[in-house]
């Protein structure tokens, strides 16, 4: 039963995130009512001075809206199950602990989800970096506008599964959980509250300031990163099959795009590691497996047949970058 009556409650993970952590609670806290807003930290076992730097914060911040839970590392998919274990909020949304909400994030937020009209609200992000005190904004923010009519097929195309842009209703937020161990877990969780929500509003507008940092995950590519990412394809498959939609056309269209942002993806990560589309055999049959699910109508025909013969895309590339490499 819930003990207040806040509207939102957010989720904010730490690991190892003295610098910025600080920075991040205050960019929720200078906008946000106390009496509205549950703010829930979770300190994943950090090794550096993260829990000291948040201790310091709530020293000086009276308000007692904000739960502080620390536990052992295990990834930040436990940390923000842990955190939706603990929302009492009407709305459930989730920020990193290195990032920044923009000033105006609370008011163009809160009349939205006091009216309760929606299920789930998404919006724009903007990449940042910091200089000293000073931060520069690397695109220019939106003019504030909603779409009336919700693109379901646009964002499955776009394929940009950041849970936190994201602001969503309690009851379908915390009827997903985190997959724990994997990264690139907003892949396996975000697409499925878009398949339950029944109404979403999609603002064309910036409330989000995403730090450009080097050590992010999509700049560390390993190679059991390429298997994380097709159980998003997998649990897509999976839903399908336990819901008997196969042959339902709309969700054929938005698994067809699902499988085609997976190999694009796959292909940057091995050119990345590599330097050249080095797909294991696993890879193949996989992609080979999947393209079973997919509407050929939604696909263009050179990325059909790179689809269809991965292997000679395999061949091609190698000797593309045999002839590029430098010799010794």
């Amino acid at each position: 039963m819930k003990k207040n009556n806040f509207i939102l409650s957010v989720i904010i993970p730490c690991y190892n995130s003295e610098e910025f952590i600080a920075q991040c609670l205050l960019s929720v806290t200078e906008q946000t009512p106390a009496d509205k807003v549950q703010i829930i930290i979770i300190n994943d076992g950090s090794s550096d001075q993260s829990d000291r730097a948040i201790n310091d914060f709530l020293s000086s911040y009276h308000n007692q809206n904000i739960i502080y839970q620390c536990r052992s590392n295990a990834g930040v998919s436990a940390a923000r199950n842990a955190g939706l274990d603990l929302a009492e909020g009407n709305y459930i949304t989730f920020i990193d602990s290195d990032d920044l909400l923009r000033n105006n994030y609370w008011s163009v937020i809160e009349p939205l989800i006091v009216s309760e009209q929606y299920d789930l609200i998404d919006f724009k992000y903007d990449r940042f970096y910091q200089n000293n005190n000073e931060i520069k904004i690397l695109s220019h923010p939106n003019s504030y506008q909603s779409t009336s009519e919700y693109n379901l097929a646009q964002t499955f195309k776009t394929s940009a599964w950041h849970v936190w842009t994201r602001v969503i209703k309690r009851e379908l937020a915390t009827a997903e959980y985190f997959e724990v161990g994997k990264r690139y877990e907003d892949m396996l969780y975000t697409p499925y509250l878009y398949l339950k929500a029944q109404k979403i509003l999609h603002l064309d507008h910036s409330l989000y300031l995403y730090r450009d940092n080097p050590n992010s995950i999509t700049r560390n590519i390993r190679a059991e990163d390429i298997q994380d990412i097709s159980l998003s394809v997998k649990k897509m498959v999976r839903y399908l099959k336990e819901t008997h939609q196969e042959n339902d056309e709309q969700l054929k269209e938005l698994t067809t795009y699902m499988i085609v942002n997976f190999v694009q993806e796959v292909r940057k990560m091995y050119k990345k590691i590599y330097g050249y589309y080095n797909y294991n055999d696993t890879t193949i049959q996989e992609i080979k497996e999947f393209l079973s699910y997919c509407d050929r109508r939604h696909i263009n025909l050179r990325t059909y047949l790179r689809m269809r013969f991965l292997h000679v895309d395999r061949i091609l590339s190698r000797l593309r970058y045999r002839q590029c490499k430098p010799k010794k």
